[in-house]
């Protein structure tokens, strides 16, 4: 590996840290302790901890990414699950990270703040995550699975699943905290 191979492959590595970094911080800053109703792992991990407060979120994301990515490793192969890997475990580390520096305490409780934060950090590390051909784990596997078996497109699947997700979540929370996720 020459030196201008290495210093990318470097600054990749850092780019896929930071924007796992901001996407759980969006999490645990601002979706979870506001109860806002999310897709993915994230909207999972909030919908157990409505029944099991014990239950972190970043337990319920790490379960659920290592599951997913076992399944994208068997489906998509080897160059998948490298590119994913890191995502698998640094998002849901993060998060850990994060709820613990937190503890109890909530940044804010206007939601509207916590909705536009948390987009922000959500879409500013997913952006970043993405654009060095990387992921941030979870339910970006399944739709992938989904294309490559039987030629569903991936964001049709992806958005089917973020629905069902919150959809379920508004049966327990409140239907404005819906609304602001």
């Amino acid at each position: 590996m020459n030196q201008k191979t290495a210093w990318k492959w470097i600054r990749e590595l850092l780019l896929i840290i930071l924007g796992n970094a901001l996407t759980a911080s969006a999490s645990a800053f601002f979706i979870v302790p506001n109860d806002l109703v999310v897709g993915g792992t994230t909207g999972i991990g909030v919908l157990v901890g409505q029944f099991f407060p014990h239950i972190k979120v970043s337990f319920v994301v790490f379960v659920l990414n290592v599951f997913l990515f076992l399944l994208g490793f068997l489906f998509l192969g080897k160059k998948f699950a490298l590119t994913t890997l890191l995502g698998t475990f640094l998002f849901p580390g993060f998060i850990a990270i994060f709820e613990f520096m937190i503890g109890n305490h909530v940044l804010t409780e206007d939601k509207m703040l916590a909705s536009l934060m948390s987009g922000l950090l959500i879409g500013a590390g997913i952006g970043i995550v993405v654009r060095v051909g990387s992921s941030t784990g979870g339910f970006d596997i399944p739709p992938l699975i989904l294309h490559k078996l039987f030629s569903i497109p991936v964001s049709v699947s992806l958005w089917t699943v973020d629905v069902i997700i919150i959809i379920v979540q508004c049966f327990i929370l409140p239907i404005e905290n819906a609304l602001y996720g």
